[in-house]
C-alpha cells in the first residue's frame, strides 16, 4: 500500500464515504453531454444533426386502416408512398436524460381514414411524453388497457400532454404535412407490440368534409352498409 492509500485509510469512515460519493458524482457529471442547440426545420421536420431517422410506407401499416382494399390499391397505384417519417436526437442513453425529435405525417387518406402513425405504449408505461405541432394540424388518439379512450388536438400553439399508461397514435387531418416535436425520457421506450399491429378503438375519418373521431366498430359498420 502506497503512502496516499495509507493516508486515505486513516481518514474517519464517514469522511471517506462522503469523499467517494462526491468523487462518483463528479465522474457522472464529467460524462454528461455538453449543452447544445439543435436546428429543426419547422416546415419539413428535418433535423440535420439527427442521430436516428426512419420512414414508414403504407405497406408498413397493413392491419391498421379500416379499408384494406383501398390501402392495397394505393400501395399498388402510387408505388407504396411514405406515410410518415421520424427524426430523433439523443447524445446520451443514461437514465434521466431526454430524447427528442420530430415526426412528419404526410397528408392523405386511405378510403375515408386519415393518414396515421403506428401508435404505441411506452415500455415503461409510467413515463409521460409531450407533442408540440410546428406546422400542419391533426389529432392524437389515446387509449388505456381498460378500454378508456380520449382524443386531443395537435395544433401549433398548444402542447399535447401524453400521460403515463396511455397508448397514443397521431393523425394528420390537414392538407399539408403535419410536423410535430416530441420529447420523452430516454428510458420510456416504445412498445408497438402491445397494440398487436391493430387499429386503435377509435379512428379519425372524413365525414362531410370534416374529420370525425368515431368508434372503430361503428365506422366499420358504416363502411359495410
Amino acid at each position: 500500500m502506497n503512502e496516499p492509500e495509507v493516508a486515505f485509510q486513516s481518514v474517519p469512515f464517514l469522511i471517506r464515504f462522503l469523499f467517494v460519493c462526491i468523487r462518483d458524482t463528479d465522474m457522472k457529471t464529467s460524462n454528461s453531454p455538453f449543452p447544445c442547440s439543435v436546428a429543426i426545420a419547422a416546415d419539413t421536420g428535418v433535423i440535420p444533426q439527427a442521430t436516428a431517422h426512419y420512414e414508414k410506407r403504407l405497406s408498413d401499416l397493413r392491419g391498421l386502416f379500416l379499408d384494406p382494399e383501398s390501402l392495397e390499391r394505393r400501395i399498388r397505384e402510387e408505388n407504396d408512398p411514405i406515410c410518415y417519417e421520424n427524426y430523433a436526437f439523443n447524445d446520451n442513453q443514461a437514465e434521466g436524460d431526454i430524447f427528442f425529435g420530430t415526426t412528419i405525417i404526410y397528408p392523405g387518406k386511405v378510403g375515408s381514414e386519415y393518414h396515421l402513425t403506428r401508435g404505441h405504449y411506452h415500455r415503461r408505461q409510467d413515463h409521460a411524453e409531450t407533442y408540440q405541432a410546428l406546422s400542419g394540424y391533426g389529432l392524437v388518439l389515446f387509449e388505456r388497457e381498460d378500454g378508456t379512450t380520449r382524443s386531443a388536438e395537435l395544433i401549433p400553439g398548444k402542447v399535447t400532454y401524453i400521460p403515463p399508461f396511455w397508448a397514443h397514435r397521431s393523425i394528420n387531418t390537414s392538407d399539408v404535412p403535419l410536423v410535430f416535436l416530441w420529447t420523452c425520457p430516454v428510458e420510456a421506450g416504445h412498445d408497438y407490440e402491445a397494440l398487436g399491429g391493430r387499429g386503435m378503438r377509435q379512428v379519425v375519418v372524413e365525414r362531410n368534409g370534416q374529420p370525425s373521431v368515431e368508434d372503430r366498430s361503428l365506422s366499420a359498420s358504416v363502411r359495410e352498409a
